[in-house]
């Protein structure tokens, strides 16, 4: 698959941070990103779009990520799209339900940009093997 034809989901309700990682990638990786701060809206791009990549923030307003997450692998068109969630919850219990739930990668915040690129550059290597 083409770069230009792939895009990487970031659902972060800190818009700051949400661009943060997506300069990391656009720059070091070169693949388009799209950046929703709701949950509901990710959800609406969803119904339309399927993304080569989720990243994926714990805590969000309205719905938490493990909410979304088990809605997202319930789903027939996005049940397989691989996921890195992103959260400064890095207890046990948030780590063993992501994984319960096959996500790719687990980055703890505050991050850099070499955990980013590396974390990022793994899953879109698995996904291509496929």
């Amino acid at each position: 698959m083409e770069k230009e034809n792939q895009t990487i989901l970031i659902i972060d309700d800190d818009f700051f941070f949400a661009r943060y990682l997506a300069r990391i990638i656009q720059e070091n990786i070169q693949i388009n990103v799209e950046i929703k701060v709701d949950p509901h809206e990710a959800i609406k791009f969803l119904n339309e779009n399927t993304p080569t990549l989720i990243i994926l923030d714990m805590m969000l307003p309205k719905m938490d990520g493990l909410t979304f997450l088990r809605n997202l692998r319930s789903n027939e068109s996005t049940q397989d799209v691989p996921v890195i969630v992103c959260s400064a919850l890095g207890n046990q219990q948030t780590v063993g339900e992501s994984v319960k739930l096959n996500i790719v990668g687990y980055i703890v915040k505050p991050t850099n940009q070499s955990i980013v690129i590396e974390k990022v550059s793994n899953a879109l290597s698995l996904n291509k093997s496929e």
